[in-house]
């Protein structure tokens, strides 16, 4: 997906989550999405709320860890880690 395709869909999915804040998949999307770009920030954003609406998915908890391991706050990345082990 190039880089305009990316952020529109971006936008359809913020504009989705807006308009319903329990869309599980759109929240899962964009941590998705912002892990590809390697935008640990807001991914870790969109994972919380994921994780928010459907607690213990070990799937995003992984996820999640990555990235906070990739922004550098290594005590929350090993306490996610632990949590899916």
């Amino acid at each position: 997906m190039d880089e305009e395709a990316s952020q529109q869909a971006i936008v359809a999915l913020k504009d989705r989550l807006n308009n319903d804040p329990q869309d599980f998949d759109a929240a899962v999307q964009l941590g998705n999405m912002y892990y590809d770009i390697n935008n640990a920030a807001q991914s870790i954003v969109y994972y919380n709320v994921a994780l928010s609406i459907r607690p213990n998915q070990p799937e995003i908890m992984t996820d999640m860890a990555t990235m906070y391991w990739r922004n550098g706050d290594l005590g929350l990345a090993e306490e996610y880690f632990r949590a899916v082990i």
